[in-house]
């Protein structure tokens, strides 16, 4: 590439009738015509910008409204370039210049989709994944600078409701013209002026052309080895009426659950606080590979996913989101286990060919009125999910079959009322009641001697009845002046759950059996204060909690009635210095008490070899977070950067007691000992678009350290858990017809264990190099190659694999493309990981997909 070194050119823009001209344009571009830089004058009139020398000469444009542009050809940098504009007074229409790819308005960041679109790029979600500062994450949450957003808009419209994985895998790019971020978005009209919001959201302002009438996209495809793909996905958008809509089959490894995730921060708070949210029994615990799902997943899947938002009247909308997915999926796996023990490494080994059918079903059907004066929702969630699994298993003690069936069903609907009465006084209730019901069926022929019998406890049988009411309630008034105001929030909520279980070894005539009812109640009173200022804002809050514990456990007699009062303490302080840096200050503290799966006394499968039971008592977890942060970001040149130090520590009245056979046959046990956790973590992140090399580089560190009790036959032992992971990636654009992804990451995991004759240090090094490069050698031809290389070193072993994938694409027309690829190019058979924590040192080998050669065909509706 040669000697590639900057140099800052600037100077001044004024007018030929005197003083200076703001927000002028300055713009640096090769002999090609290619953007190398660009500026905008500040208050002052003074531009800078940074160039390449070896691109030189190169050409200064001058644009400014109600301005005679100016063009001058730079030979060699001078310390000034100063430009004076003529008078033009011209209609907006008149003036054609070429956008830069950045540009700012207000609380608004707009990016040119054009200029960050590569030429293999089709839907949205692949150009997003281009763009400085917002990356999404492996479930598909995107954030900006750090921070997650708080709405998905397309054309300033939420149609899909936090569901915005199906815009980003189907929104075609080439109908979207700007990817906009909203800065400190509060999309509840009502709180605008009262309360901002520091969270952005994203909006996609779509091209004329993809508006007022039904737009899509459909693909088919078939290839070797049982692979097939049919995908349509349909976009109308017209005033009154808007609608997304999906339905596709496949058995190429997309996974099209992923498309109902709601991303929004409620529904993120549901799935946690939601009692039994999670099975008992898993068919399986393993890491997920850190290799495409592509590689390994065998599913055959399909997807009915239709988003509707209908305007009823101003500012009130009806919105109704349904999907269903259909889905078997299958793999076959070994895994081998070095547990430390005190007495010694206990080794367990397995290999599965596990087999899953699921059907999911999600609903939401929501009206909203969202007006300055008041804000208005009513929300309507059904979630049901039916998993049945199958699994063929050979362990070192035998071979046995297991068969799950678990269901997921839950409704709940939410209320809720923002009222401004005017004079900075708020108004704000919910209400949320639901109920979740998720009963298990599971099966094991196991001759594992799980039960601790002295002969095999052949063909176990567990039967789960898990149920739960609940109901959440709160209100909360906000009244001061501009600056200062305070706020009062009461609530009360209240669950009411029962759980039952009998596990059955029919040869022995042997039973576990539970049979519990819990209800929990909270009664909480929270003052709080925020203060706002130019750049300043400071909040406080004072949770003060009662809550009621009854349980009574109607086998054994036992019962507990208990109440626990406790005052909390959440603080956040931001500061705004010059631009939009940011530091923040954020400290929490919450409490986690009981939930029935921590009380239960008879014993429950969690796996095929693992049994868990519990003292009859309640977990008190007590927990704190306090965070450190400061973001530094320049819009318009497009530099992001951020760095964070967070400490978390939760101090518990109890652990769990594991205790492992030589067999490898575990007990589970929550007994009362006091103990505390403490996590230390430092993260840095940048990101920064380099002009004269149309390449985005971004570098990443993140250290961790993890003081964590275990109690392990026995013994109570300190483990010490520390990681440090190097992420560093180049994104480039240089030319039209070539373009480049490398992303390098390296991890290192020390593990010190005091486990009597396994105690010691262990340490595993791994990482990866991913490349891949796309050329279009002419207007129809477009060839991608994705080269992967991964490698892992730790106490077990060594491994080290190359993988390749290359693609080939054909642009018939504007709205037809002929794709073919060939996928596992070498045929690698399997892949192993190594993982390593506090318990156990593992290897974990997953069977491969074969070499595949598909071909598709995609094609604008």
């Amino acid at each position: 590439m040669g000697n590639v070194r900057g140099q800052i050119i600037s100077g001044e823009v004024a007018s030929e009738k005197g003083g200076v001209i703001q927000n002028a344009n300055v713009v640096a571009m090769d002999s090609l015509g290619n953007t190398i830089g660009y500026s905008f004058t500040d208050s002052k009139g003074v531009y800078k910008l940074k160039v390449i020398e070896n691109r030189m000469p190169f050409i200064l444009n001058v644009y400014a409204f109600n301005f005679e542009s100016i063009t001058r050809k730079i030979f060699k940098i001078t310390t000034r370039e100063d430009f004076t504009l003529k008078v033009k007074a011209i209609d907006l229409k008149e003036v054609n210049v070429k956008a830069p790819p950045v540009s700012s308005k207000g609380d608004t960041i707009s990016y040119d989709v054009d200029f960050f679109k590569k030429a293999q790029n089709r839907v949205i979600g692949d150009v997003l994944k281009n763009i400085p500062g917002i990356d999404i994450d492996a479930k598909g949450q995107i954030s900006y600078n750090g921070m997650a957003i708080n709405k998905f808009y397309i054309d300033g419209d939420d149609i899909l409701g936090g569901r915005y994985n199906l815009a980003e895998n189907t929104i075609p790019a080439d109908m979207v013209e700007k990817v906009q971020i909203l800065e400190r978005h509060q999309p509840i009209a009502v709180l605008r002026n009262v309360a901002p919001s520091i969270s952005p959201a994203l909006n996609l302002k779509l091209k004329t052309t993809a508006k007022f009438r039904l737009v899509g996209e459909a693909e088919i495809g078939v290839g070797t080895k049982n692979n097939f793909l049919a995908n349509a996905n349909t976009m109308l958008l017209k005033q009154k009426f808007k609608t997304i809509n999906r339905i596709g089959f496949n058995s190429t490894a997309l996974v099209y659950s992923e498309e109902l995730i709601d991303h929004s921060l409620n529904a993120y708070l549901d799935r946690n606080n939601t009692p039994f949210s999670t099975p008992i029994y898993a068919t399986q615990n393993l890491v997920t590979p850190e290799i495409g799902l592509s590689r390994w997943f065998t599913n055959y899947s399909g997807i009915a996913n239709i988003n509707t938002l209908i305007n009823l009247a101003e500012k009130q909308v009806l919105r109704i989101n349904i999907g269903y997915v259909p889905e078997k999926n299958k793999r076959a796996y070994s895994f081998e286990n070095n547990y430390f023990s005190p007495n010694g490494f206990v080794k367990q080994f397995e290999s599965q060919d596990l087999q899953n059918s699921l059907n999911t079903i999600r609903t939401n059907f929501e009206f909203e009125k969202n007006s300055e004066q008041v804000y208005v929702q009513n929300k309507l969630v059904t979630d049901f999910d039916i998993n049945k699994a199958e699994g063929k298993l050979y362990t070192d003690r035998g071979s046995l079959l297991q068969l799950a069936k678990q269901r997921n069903n839950n409704l709940n609907n939410t209320i809720s009322i923002i009222k401004l009465l005017g004079r900075g006084l708020i108004v704000n209730l919910r209400n949320k009641s639901g109920y979740t019901n998720n009963p298990e069926d599971d099966f094991i022929s196991d001759n594992l001697f799980i039960t601790g019998n002295s002969i095999p406890s052949e063909n176990l049988q567990q039967r789960i009845k898990k149920q739960s009411y609940y109901l959440t309630n709160r209100g909360s008034i906000t009244y001061g002046t501009k600056n200062l105001k305070p706020s009062l929030t009461l609530g009360y909520n209240i669950a009411r759950s029962i759980f039952e279980s009998k596990l059955n070894t029919i040869d022995i005539n042997t039973e576990y059996v539970n049979n519990l009812s819990f209800v929990k109640s909270q009664k909480i009173i929270t003052p709080g204060i925020t203060y706002m200022a130019d750049k300043f804002r400071f909040e406080a809050t004072l949770p003060l909690t009662y809550e009621t514990i009854r349980s009574t456990d109607k086998l054994r007699g036992n019962r507990i009635d208990t109440s626990i009062f406790k005052p909390l303490v959440n603080l956040n302080l931001t500061y705004a210095f010059k631009g939009k840096n940011t530091l923040g200050l954020n400290y929490n503290s919450s409490l986690n008490t009981s939930q029935p799966m921590d009380i239960l006394q008879g014993s429950v499968l969690k796996n095929y070899r693992t049994l868990s039971n519990n003292d009859f008592f309640i977990v008190i977890n007590q927990s704190r977070y306090a965070g450190l942060y400061y973001r530094y970001q320049n819009t318009l040149k497009i530099f992001f950067a951020s760095i964070s130090f967070d400490y978390s520590g939760t101090k518990s009245n109890s652990i769990t007691q594991n205790d492992i056979s030589p067999g490898g046959v575990i007990n589970l046990k929550r007994i009362m000992l006091p103990n505390s956790i403490h996590r230390y973590s430092l993260k840095l992140d940048a990101s920064k678009y380099i002009f004269g090399l149309k390449t985005t580089l971004k570098p990443s560190l993140v250290i961790s350290l993890l003081k964590q009790p275990v109690f392990q036959n026995g013994s109570l032992l300190n483990g010490l858990n520390n990681s440090i992971t190097a992420n560093m990636s180049f994104d480039g654009k240089p030319v039209e017809f070539f373009n480049f992804n490398f992303l390098f990451t390296s991890t290192i995991v020390d593990v010190k264990t005091f486990a009597g004759q396994s105690a010691g240090k262990y340490r595993n090094y791994y990482g990866s190099g991913k490349l891949n490069l796309a050329f279009k050698p002419s207007p129809k031809f477009i060839c991608e190659t994705f080269q992967e290389y991964q490698f892992f070193n730790g106490n077990i072993g060594k491994s080290k694999y190359f993988m390749s994938d290359v693609k080939l694409t054909y642009l018939n027309n504007s709205r037809t493309s002929f794709n073919l690829q060939l996928i596992n190019a070498f045929n690698n058979k399997d892949y192993t990981l190594q993982y390593l924590d506090v318990y156990a040192s593992s290897l974990e080998n997953y069977q491969l997909r074969p070499r595949t050669l598909f071909f598709s065909v995609k094609f604008i509706l």
